[in-house]
């Protein structure tokens, strides 16, 4: 595997991280501390964060690469993501644009994420 794309993941984990993080913290300033007590922690949602964005990641990839065109216009050299005549295709079919990448990815990741936290016992 490339290391820009061990890289991107890499990051997407990290930002995860970030997110699980302000979430643990938020719980933490807004909860009364014998509700902590009491509370099972919340400390599993920093990873649950970090896998979240690393699964994010990985369908969205996967999603742009099958689903989404991209192609090379020969007179600008510009990457394009439509079809026409002029564009060299590099990847992808003309399914959905990279909006619709990014809302179905979001969602398939939302609705798959719980999955993985009450596998984890969360």
């Amino acid at each position: 595997m490339e290391v820009s794309r061990l890289l991107g993941f890499f990051s997407s984990f990290v930002g995860g991280l970030i997110i699980g993080l302000a979430y643990f913290l938020g719980v933490i300033m807004a909860a009364h501390p014998a509700d902590m007590m009491v509370a099972p922690s919340q400390s599993m949602v920093i990873l649950v964060g970090g896998l979240g964005g690393l699964i994010g990641s990985l369908v969205d990839s996967i999603l742009g690469a099958s689903l989404q065109f991209s192609g090379k216009d020969i007179t600008t050299g510009k990457i394009v993501e439509v079809a026409r005549d002029g564009v060299i295709p590099i990847s992808g079919k003309m399914v959905l644009d990279n909006h619709s990448v990014n809302l179905v990815s979001s969602i398939l990741t939302a609705l798959f994420l719980p999955k993985v936290a009450l596998a984890l016992g969360l």
